[in-house]
């Protein structure tokens, strides 16, 4: 079983888009939800933090005017960066591009493996219908971007 799984891997790379196109899409989508992932995390950690502070600092109730302004100024910085947060959509991109690198990644390994929609199928089939539903699943990962963002970031 192993050999024949390894044997269907070695012929169907002859598919030149799976190299071409679907490894490069499968990067890409992986890279873009770590860096989403990553911008979300580490905003959503100064806005905790600058939260965590801000009562503190009042309650020490210092009196003094350098505890206001320090208090104002965390106040700022968590409404900045939750604006940011909303404009952006970092947690939003995160797990569209996430979902889709493992749609493509599902499609990758079916066609490897002469599975589901690609099993008892001749090779050049094989390889136009990956192509057809890795562009469609691409798409409408698009479309998804740009509902999410509005048409104007074209």
């Amino acid at each position: 079983m192993l050999i024949k799984e390894f044997h269907c891997i070695i012929r169907m790379t002859d598919c030149k888009y799976l190299d071409d196109r679907l490894e490069e899409q499968i990067r890409w989508y992986g890279k873009k939800a770590n860096q989403n992932k990553n911008r979300f995390y580490g905003y959503q950690i100064v806005i905790i933090v600058s939260g965590v502070l801000v009562p503190i600092i009042n309650a020490a109730n210092f009196g003094s005017d350098e505890v206001r302004v320090i208090s104002s100024i965390l106040g700022g910085i968590i409404v900045g960066i939750t604006s940011i947060l909303q404009l952006k959509k970092h947690h939003e991109n995160w797990i569209q591009y996430r979902s889709t690198e493992e749609v493509l990644k599902k499609e990758k390994y079916f066609f490897l493996n002469n599975v589901g929609l690609y099993s008892e199928l001749e090779d050049k089939k094989k390889c136009e219908r990956l192509v057809r539903r890795v562009e469609s699943v691409i798409s409408n990962q698009n479309v998804r971007f740009f509902d999410a963002h509005g048409k104007d970031e074209q």
